[in-house]
């Protein structure tokens, strides 16, 4: 169990798979890894082999200190397989932003007639299961992007993390990736720069 950041109360739980499990989650990421870069998982491996494994993986429990199995759904911190099956289920989040970028905010032109109808524009960085969205906007549209992201997120089955989400200006900071992100005025100058940091 380790402390959750920022001060928080509580813990999260990171696991540590046996060796046996390690050497499997290691050879069937062999398999699905090279075949896709950004695509679902059954829509690309036909394999039920494969898929039984993955879905095996997903509903394995994890073993206490004290040698108490607990029911367990999704991959847990610490599997060789996390950062992989993030990447399959979160592409859906991806294509989603990217798709309305291409069609909506292509061009400078169309990115300025949005402000102009005041509407906001927004971009997606992700990596894994870590991602911002950022909006050149009003906070209300950060409010209902939200939204949007967590109607994307329950088709796939997931829902969004209530105590690592949150609406924040960029003179506030963020994190992401243990990257403090802020903007702030330089000093001596009356002008504004993004400064990125090791994160506390």
């Amino acid at each position: 169990m380790i402390p959750k950041r920022h001060g928080k109360d509580g813990q999260y739980e990171v696991t540590v798979p046996t060796v046996q499990d390690r050497v499997v989650q290691a050879s069937l990421k062999l398999v699905p890894e090279p075949i896709f870069e950004a695509d679902r998982l059954r829509a690309r491996i036909k394999d039920k082999r494969i898929l039984a494994l993955v879905k095996a993986f997903l509903k394995a429990g994890i073993m206490t200190p004290d040698g108490e199995e607990e029911s367990h759904s999704g991959t847990p911190q610490g599997g060789i397989l996390s950062p992989l099956l993030a990447n399959i289920a979160l592409s859906a989040l991806d294509d989603h932003f990217a798709g309305q970028r291409q069609q909506l905010m292509k061009t400078a032109w169309q990115r300025r007639a949005r402000r102009e109808r005041g509407l906001g524009n927004r971009k997606m960085i992700r990596f894994a299961d870590d991602f911002v969205v950022m909006v050149a906007g009003e906070r209300q549209h950060a409010e209902a992007l939200r939204e949007e992201v967590s109607g994307v997120l329950a088709t796939l089955g997931l829902r969004l993390a209530a105590e690592k989400t949150r609406v924040a200006r960029i003179d506030e900071g963020f994190d992401f990736l243990s990257i403090t992100i802020r903007r702030m005025r330089k000093r001596g100058t009356n002008k504004d720069y993004v400064y990125t940091k090791p994160s506390n």
